[in-house]
């Protein structure tokens, strides 16, 4: 029965087109000294031409040499991974920044189509189309995924991570996309 489920998630999420994963590879654009944690803004590559933007919450004070990670995912929201990190949206959503506070290191990635994946002055979900012609046998969940995979490799490689600790969260959007992962 689990085999059924996953061929049949598989097929609803397409895969993409001879498209390998690419060596774990991050760039820092910035930091933010906060209440308890610091705030790194990232990107990790996903494919040759696609960067993935991020936060990276890391508590002042770790849990363990080796601590748990969790990575948040965004709701159907504009803002993308500002909302769990508390800079905009709902404030009740904002589960990475209690999540840190309570000592977990945690990953906030904007998914294809939201937060600085838009272009200055479109909506979510911004030219499918372009997607769809790179990648015709793919879905926009299904980038979605292996966009968290590419984010799961990067968390797997920073030296203060447990990477049997390792535990995805998120509301609505960011539910569903935990589950597919």
């Amino acid at each position: 029965k689990r085999q059924q489920i996953a061929s049949t998630i598989q097929e609803i999420l397409g895969a993409p087109t001879n498209l390998k994963p690419p060596p774990v590879e991050a760039r820092e654009l910035g930091v933010e000294d906060l209440d308890g944690y610091t705030r790194r803004h990232i990107l990790i590559k996903s494919e040759a031409d696609d960067w993935i933007p991020a936060y990276l919450l890391v508590p002042k004070t770790p849990v363990a040499a080796r601590g748990p990670a969790m990575l948040c995912l965004h709701q159907t929201v504009a803002q993308g991974k500002e909302e769990p990190c508390g800079m905009k949206g709902d404030p009740e959503l904002a589960f990475a920044v209690e999540l840190v506070k309570r000592g977990y290191v945690c990953l906030t990635p904007d998914v294809i189509g939201f937060g600085e994946r838009i272009p200055v002055g479109r909506q979510p979900y911004h030219d499918c189309s372009a997607f769809y012609h790179k990648h015709p046998g793919w879905s926009f969940m299904g980038k979605m995924i292996w966009d968290v995979g590419r984010v799961v490799d990067y968390v797997e490689t920073l030296p203060f991570i447990d990477p049997k600790r390792i535990g995805s969260i998120g509301h609505s959007h960011g539910a569903y996309g935990t589950l597919f992962a």
